[in-house]
């Protein structure tokens, strides 16, 4: 499939690459996002397999300098994708080094460790599901907001399956946190702090690594999905 991967411009310096593939029948439309930083470095978010062809269209945008396992599910090409750029800098979501000992990553990311991409991208954890090991990026020049498991909003996928898990997830044909997620919170009060931080950034797109690019009221769209977890107070987003 990595043969059909192509670049998408979605604002300045930001641009994504959709790549499906399956798991135990389930069809997941997937997602790498590419981020070219004010240095002109790229930043690669949840990478996908990444052949000759695309690997060119990349070089036409700066070289790779970061690759970003965004949770501890989303890490299975990391390593053929290290192997070809292999000066680029490997970073972990939390338990992620753990998980995935097999891989030399460079750094894990943590609120109390600064990134280099800091004047770009601000780094949100979502550190009240440790199961998930999720941090969620805004990528302040555009607005966007890059998630990955966090929330979905599949619109088009393949198998009677594939639709009834959406559905059953809450995610089907809206954007959504899954239900799955909302389980696997720990810690309630947190989840409620981890939400209103997102909805304060008020997003003008919203990326996940699962569904459809939200773009139009965006910020409204996430309030309300993130409205599940409770934030207090709840952002008036389409006032922004």
């Amino acid at each position: 499939m990595a043969e059909t991967a192509r670049l998408k411009a979605l604002a300045d310096n930001i641009w994504t690459v959709d790549f499906d593939f399956f798991n135990f029948g389930i069809h997941f439309p997937g997602r790498m996002t590419v981020v070219r930083l004010s240095g002109g470095g790229l930043w690669l978010h949840s990478p996908v397999p990444i052949d000759d062809a695309l690997a060119d269209e990349l070089a036409q945008l700066g070289p790779v300098q970061h690759l970003v396992g965004p949770n501890l599910f989303h890490h299975v090409h990391l390593k053929k994708v290290k192997a070809r750029y292999a000066e680029a800098e490997l970073w972990a979501a939390p338990g992620l080094k753990k998980k995935r000992s097999d891989l030399a990553f460079d750094h894990e990311l943590t609120p109390d460790r600064p990134q280099p991409w800091g004047a770009d991208i601000q780094c949100v954890p979502f550190s009240c599901a440790p199961r998930i090991g999720e941090v969620v990026f805004f990528h302040a020049p555009s607005r966007a907001m890059i998630t990955t498991d966090l929330m979905m909003n599949i619109h088009q996928c393949q198998g009677l399956m594939s639709r009834f898990i959406y559905w059953a997830e809450g995610a089907y044909k809206k954007l959504a946190v899954p239900r799955l997620n909302q389980f696997l919170v720990k810690d309630k009060a947190e989840a409620a702090a981890f939400a209103a931080q997102l909805i304060a950034l008020k997003p003008q797109h919203v990326l996940m690594a699962h569904g459809e690019i939200v773009s139009d009221d965006a910020a409204q769209r996430a309030a309300e999905a993130l409205s599940v977890f409770k934030p207090i107070p709840l952002v008036a987003a389409r006032s922004a």
